[in-house]
């Protein structure tokens, strides 16, 4: 007679002990690495906008703004928060003031992940870019934190209106607030 070979049920067990084990440290680390991912593209999302802005301000020889927006239409007055999202749009008239019958808008991001960090500028809700590329007076720091996790990423905004990364907070050198 053909002996039939398999597993049997203790086996089987073992096997599922070990794979739910393995599970179990797998997921949380999963989770985190999401959550990292989101807050990442979310930071990169608001440097590839100032970076925008800087070259289209140069592009076009007039000034661009980039401010807070809860909405893809106007500019809020957030103080400094940034976590919905914000506009750009060329400022003729330098005020830094949306105006939708003379100014165009040519980006608009808006946070549909408000889980991924959240995001302040200390030095108000918008950032105007000069016809040379320039941010005077709108320099800072946009801060980018996430509560549930050891997450403190930075950009930096420059004078001369250059953006660059930092992983530490370049005036306090700490993490979050």
């Amino acid at each position: 007679m053909k002996r039939i070979r398999g597993f049997t049920i203790v086996e089987l067990m073992i096997s599922l002990s070990l794979m739910a084990i393995l599970a179990a440290i797998a997921v949380p680390s999963y989770e985190r690495l999401i959550l990292t991912s989101a807050a990442d593209k979310f930071r990169d999302d608001l440097y590839s906008t100032l970076v925008l802005a800087r070259s289209e301000a140069l592009t076009r020889g007039t000034s661009v703004t980039v401010c807070t927006s809860t909405d893809t239409n106007v500019c809020s007055d957030d103080a400094d928060d940034w976590q919905g999202g914000w506009l750009m749009f060329e400022d003729k008239n330098n005020d830094s003031t949306l105006d939708l019958t003379s100014e165009e808008i040519l980006s608009v991001y808006q946070n549909f992940n408000q889980r991924s960090a959240s995001l302040t500028f200390n030095n108000g809700d918008k950032v105007r870019f000069s016809r040379l590329g320039g941010a005077a007076g709108f320099n800072g720091t946009f801060n980018f934190c996430r509560s549930d996790a050891d997450y403190a990423q930075y950009i930096v905004l420059q004078n001369s209106g250059r953006a660059r990364f930092a992983d530490v907070h370049p005036t306090s050198g700490s993490g979050c607030p």
